[in-house]
């Protein structure tokens, strides 16, 4: 962070972590790529925001699906209207990396703490859904979902003998009410042995 002849910083750590290396490095002039989420409450978000617009550095949050070339081209076919009146969006993504190839839950992990995750399926997957509808789509006006933590123990890396309580949801289902009235979404986020990184989304 110190150093003169860096010009950038990659934020990589734990998310509890993410907003004061962005502030310190905003404070230092350098620009921040920062992964999900820039912070760990909208309060501690805005707090980072607040810094970097006053130091006029950089900063980009690790939305990666809304800068794919497919997702540019389908924003584009929805703006022009060649896809008719969209009226609903699906989406889902399910992914199985919480899972050995026993069907038997994966060693516990700093993602399934609420100290240093936040949460679980919600921020890690439905994240990049959430993100990409409003890209497609626009802002929110309401959302209703519910989480479920489906494995509640999981076993230590070193000590299999050693058990630690989950506290992130491995599952999340959601629906959202944008702003634009005819419009809605409808995601489920599940980790789950068969999915290979399945991410699917429909228009309707």
């Amino acid at each position: 962070m110190e150093a003169e002849d860096i010009d950038a910083v990659v934020i990589a750590t734990y998310n509890d972590s993410h907003v004061p290396i962005a502030i310190e490095a905003a404070r230092r002039g350098k620009h921040v790529h920062s992964e999900k989420p820039l912070g760990m409450s909208g309060a501690q978000a805005e707090e980072a925001v607040r810094v970097i617009n006053e130091t006029g550095v950089i900063a980009a949050v690790a939305f990666n699906c809304c800068k794919h070339p497919l997702q540019e081209y389908v924003k584009r076919l929805i703006a022009s209207g060649e896809l008719g009146e969209v009226i609903s969006f699906r989406g889902a993504s399910d992914q199985d990396y919480y899972l050995d190839d026993n069907w038997h839950t994966q060693d516990f992990v700093w993602r399934m703490t609420k100290k240093h995750a936040g949460s679980g399926a919600l921020g890690d997957l439905a994240a990049h859904t959430i993100s990409l509808s409003q890209y497609l789509i626009g802002d929110t006006a309401e959302v209703s979902g519910t989480t479920k933590i489906i494995f509640p123990e999981r076993p230590d890396f070193y000590d299999p003998d050693k058990i630690y309580k989950v506290e992130n949801d491995d599952i999340v289902q959601y629906t959202y009410r944008y702003k634009m009235e005819r419009w809605d979404i409808s995601f489920p986020a599940v980790w789950r042995r068969d999915a290979k990184w399945a991410s699917i989304m429909r228009f309707n």
